[in-house]
């Protein structure tokens, strides 16, 4: 009343009550989710896979809030034809009700051009009881194999294991498993997928 003109008069205050919500700000560090929508130029293939930089982020928000958060992507990354490695600022998706220390992230993208190999490995068949004899037809598998070109050189056959688990029950072939501890290769294709096999004591 005091602010008003000398002649104004309040008469009526609508509405008379009101609620407000106060919460104790919390913060949470999470994980940043790229998502992209890339298709590569033939015989290019993804380094990896595309980065964040910062990889996390700190939310900021009411606890009830930023417990229900797991992680905030990004707006899509989107490429085509991509032959060369790509950097660039994208817009984060941040979840309502929160507030975060920056909008964007710095994405890189990663590229190479990559080769098929072929290879010609035994197939060993894990699990054999003890007395027991198996022989498989054929006794190798011939392995294609895809890798980054600057890898090429560091494939070694040792990288690979062409394997059959001994047959629990009566059945006409085993299937043939590739196993790889080469993190380089990629799109294994293997000739034959199964074998024949006779089993001796």
């Amino acid at each position: 009343q005091d602010l008003l003109p000398g002649s104004t008069k309040i008469q009526r205050i609508t509405p008379e009550n009101f609620s407000s919500k106060f919460y104790v700000q919390a913060d949470k560090v999470v994980p940043v989710e790229v998502v992209s929508d890339i298709q590569m130029a033939t015989q290019y293939q993804m380094v990896g896979k595309a980065s964040a930089t910062p990889d996390s982020i700190v939310l900021f928000g009411s606890q009830e809030a930023l417990d229900t958060i797991r992680l905030v992507k990004t707006k899509t990354v989107r490429a085509t034809q991509l032959r060369e490695n790509i950097k660039e600022t994208v817009q984060l998706e941040l979840p309502k009700g929160v507030q975060a220390a920056q909008q964007t992230v710095d994405v890189v993208v990663n590229t190479e051009q990559f080769t098929e190999k072929t290879m010609t490995l035994p197939i060993k068949v894990k699990d054999i009881p003890e007395g027991m004899n198996i022989r498989l037809f054929p006794q190798s598998a011939e392995l294609t194999l895809r890798v980054g070109i600057s890898h090429f050189a560091d494939i070694d056959p040792s990288d690979i294991e062409v394997y059959c688990q001994y047959p629990t029950h009566s059945t006409a072939a085993l299937d043939v498993h590739v196993a790889c501890s080469n993190p380089n290769i990629t799109h294994l294709r293997i000739s034959p997928d199964k074998v024949e096999y006779i089993i001796n004591k």
